[in-house]
């Protein structure tokens, strides 16, 4: 009996320790919440303010492995199919994933285990949002080109060639095609396959409608926070390689082109509020760009 209760004391101890790790400001609580903050930013009931909780991830991810671990963790089940009617949580977390494969790196990637991997294969098999589909595919080829040594990501990349050897075999397209899909009409609701807007250059023709514009506006300053993000997360030697930093130089520039063309629409031109909104927004994007400049001269310096 004392032997059962001794052991009854020591789980309740330890299931203790648990909750108190999960609830509490532990490193592995901390990141949870941040993964969480990060990957429902952008959503309707949100600001974007939450991005700033990158480099909280970035640097728990690093330090400890415990939160690495829980990192990959709390990501996956973004990943999985309880969200496919939450599009841009899975495309946030699947950006999340393509920084923290970057920077720690292999301190985060190890944590990529065989759950994570069927989900993926889940993802790419069953989601039928176009946009969570491009930056996956996307994401998984930079892996298999830019990352070829890696083997902590060598099982995820082996998955991603067989499933693109089914593709090719059942005759079906490669990749997704960039161009959005229309959305299905749910009322005032965020719309996930306008977030890949600034993945590409344009030229705006006019002002877009509210919702539209609103969308692409939040996208521009979500694109903005994130280049400055992951420049300060980076260290100076790896700047000017860095593929994840030139798409969002891309996306931001691509954005202050669409942003000044709408500041001088006249067809229609911007009310006064809408005007004030995205000259703050081009502010943002200026702001973004010239600190990546002089992060990269500084780097320059630095490195010889």
């Amino acid at each position: 009996m004392k032997r059962l209760l001794s052991t009854v004391k020591r789980r309740g101890s330890q299931d203790s320790r648990k909750t108190e790790a999960v609830n509490g400001d532990s490193p592995e609580a901390r990141v949870a919440r941040d993964v969480k903050l990060f990957c429902e930013s952008g959503g309707p009931n949100n600001s974007g303010e939450e991005v700033l909780h990158l480099p909280g991830i970035v640097e728990a991810a690093e330090s400890s492995p415990p939160a690495a671990r829980e990192a990959a963790n709390q990501v996956r089940k973004f990943l999985t199919k309880d969200n496919f009617p939450r599009p841009f949580v899975q495309y946030n977390a699947i950006m999340l994933v393509r920084i923290l494969a970057d920077n720690p790196g292999k301190s985060f990637t190890r944590n990529l285990d065989t759950k994570f991997i069927v989900t993926v294969k889940e993802l790419l098999r069953d989601c039928a949002d176009p946009s969570v589909q491009q930056i996956l595919r996307e994401t998984l080829d930079n892996f298999e080109t830019q990352k070829p040594n890696d083997e902590t990501l060598a099982p995820l990349r082996e998955m991603w060639k067989k499933e693109k050897a089914k593709t090719e075999k059942n005759g079906a397209a490669r990749s997704v095609p960039p161009v959005p899909m229309p959305p299905v009409p749910m009322g005032p609701v965020y719309n996930a396959n306008q977030q890949n807007y600034f993945a590409r250059s344009h030229k705006p023709h006019g002002l877009p409608p509210p919702d539209e514009l609103a969308q692409r506006i939040e996208e521009a300053k979500t694109s903005s926070k994130l280049l400055l993000q992951v420049v300060q997360s980076t260290p100076p030697g790896e700047l000017q390689g860095n593929e994840l930093i030139k798409e969002f130089v891309q996306r931001c520039q691509s954005a202050s082109t669409s942003v000044q063309g709408y500041i001088h629409s006249t067809s229609p031109p911007p009310d006064e509020d809408t005007l004030l909104t995205l000259i703050e927004t081009n502010d943002q994007l200026s702001t973004a760009l010239s600190r990546h400049q002089r992060a990269l001269l500084q780097a320059v310096r630095v490195t010889g």
